[in-house]
């Protein structure tokens, strides 16, 4: 059993992360800067980025800003302003554009190895130590502190607090560790970066059904990359007639097919733990709740994780009651993404094909429902959380970031519910309604919960209102 003893955090403590990813570098800045001894354990001989493009939205913009890590990320990204999804016929699914929430917010969309280069070239600045070409297996108990152990049998530590950033298919080993469920979604997505001389600045989706989307993402000023979702059981035969597949579902993607491109295929994995701490051990990023990339939270959310866990060491005394106040700042945002990308994933990724219509036709009266539509900004930011509220508060003090509408933002609420448009097909509507209304039942209390929290400034009355419209 882990000892119980309680380490005294005003002494530097010696610390061991695994995997040195988002997650693992972002730690290691925060805790190296801090004072703490870093040991970074990576197991690619060279770390590189893994993965495609990326969104960083306000929430992980906000963490670099207090790191001082933003510029490069501006200067090397593509200004993302909306989110804009149609279906193959040209159809508005829905737009969520950034400035209905604040005039000045926005993403950016960046390729994943701009972002490593930065994270780790910080982490090695900071003075924390690389240890790569090893692959850790299992964590052994030595008193309150925790060994780690290799693939090979060597042992590595003790360190007074592990944190574990292996990714969301990590294989390490540990039995005191929470039951930690990591299951592989069946849909994953085939991608290249190409070159093009105009870049709009949104994340284009084009959908038909549930079974074919093409998704384009500005990760330069000249580059892009391109999505197309395909299970993962067929996804090698899928590469070999992806470029007819995409061209006649998006025609105008036909420019980006370019000789000598690299097709990659990425796949998602999702990880659930009732919690993120055990004894001196705590787990961040996909390694303790990885997701679907519906939401394109991933790594603004690992940088949180971080910042977070940088947090919580400087104003507890001692580590277990650290390691449990970090588990209970995250637990509600990281609960809420959870749920969110797993309720959504349906509609875009899966063999469930009457939802497709469903979404096409729901979505966008939907979103004209003020307090739905403030839910929907809030999440695609990064902002349904006070903690992160206040983590965007400190740097708009430090005037990293703009303040300007979102208080007023905050403070405003429509009292026009925009009426659903007309369906066109009466026929499709009929068969999807009673699947809808067993949807909705499912989760009204969620939704009943999410907008409690904004009472205060929607009102009881709006939320009877938004009920209405929903049971409608």
């Amino acid at each position: 059993m882990v000892s119980r003893e309680r380490l005294d955090l005003r002494a530097a403590l010696d610390i061991g992360i695994v995997g040195a990813g988002t997650a693992g570098n972002a730690a290691a800045i925060i805790l190296q800067r801090d004072g703490h001894r870093v040991t970074l354990y990576e197991r690619a001989p060279t770390p590189g980025p893994v993965g495609a493009g990326l969104m960083m939205q306000p929430s992980g913009m906000a963490v670099l800003s207090l790191l001082g890590l933003d510029q490069p990320i501006r200067e090397s990204g593509a200004r993302i302003e909306r989110l804009r999804c149609v279906t193959r016929g040209g159809r508005d699914v829905f737009t969520l554009t950034y400035g209905d929430l604040s005039p000045e917010l926005h993403g950016i969309g960046l390729h994943r190895g701009v972002l490593f280069s930065t994270l780790f070239d910080a982490a090695r600045a900071s003075g924390a130590k690389l240890v790569t070409g090893i692959t850790i297996a299992s964590l052994a108990n030595a008193g309150r502190r925790k060994v780690l152990v290799a693939d090979d049998g060597t042992r590595h530590g003790p360190h007074d607090l592990v944190v574990m950033a292996s990714g969301s298919r990590s294989l390490v080993s540990d039995d005191e560790a929470p039951v930690r469920r990591a299951l592989p979604y069946p849909w994953g997505a085939l991608w290249f970066v190409a070159e093009t001389d105009t870049v709009a600045p949104e994340l284009f989706q084009v959908l038909h059904g549930t079974r074919r989307m093409l998704g384009i993402l500005p990760v330069a000023k000249d580059l892009v990359t391109v999505f197309w979702s395909v299970p993962v059981a067929t996804h090698e035969a899928a590469r070999e007639t992806m470029e007819q597949d995409i061209i006649a579902h998006h025609p105008a993607a036909a420019k980006y097919f370019t000789p000598g491109r690299n097709v990659l295929f990425s796949t998602y994995t999702d990880v659930r733990m009732p919690r993120w701490d055990n004894g001196p051990v705590v787990y961040v990023g996909d390694c303790g709740h990885g997701m679907s990339p519906q939401l394109g939270q991933g790594a603004n959310l690992a940088l949180v994780d971080a910042h977070t866990l940088g947090e919580t060491l400087r104003a507890t005394a001692d580590l277990p009651s650290a390691l449990a106040a970090y588990s209970a700042r995250r637990r509600g945002m990281l609960h809420y993404y959870q749920f969110v990308t797993r309720w959504l994933t349906p509609f875009f990724q899966s063999d469930a094909t009457w939802l497709g219509p469903m979404r096409d036709y729901l979505m966008n009266p939907l979103t004209r429902i003020p307090p739905v539509r403030r839910l929907m900004l809030q999440s695609m930011a990064g902002f349904r959380d006070r903690q992160v509220r206040c983590l965007r508060r400190q740097t708009t003090a430090r005037g990293l970031l703009p303040s300007a509408s979102w208080r007023r933002f905050q403070s405003r609420v429509n009292d026009q519910f925009s009426s659903a448009s007309s369906h066109k097909n009466e026929q499709l509507v009929l068969r999807s309604r009673v699947a809808l209304r067993q949807h909705l039942v499912a989760h009204a209390k969620l939704l009943a919960s999410i907008l409690a929290q904004d009472l205060e400034v929607a009102g009881q009355a709006e939320v009877d209102r938004l009920g209405d419209a929903l049971a409608r």
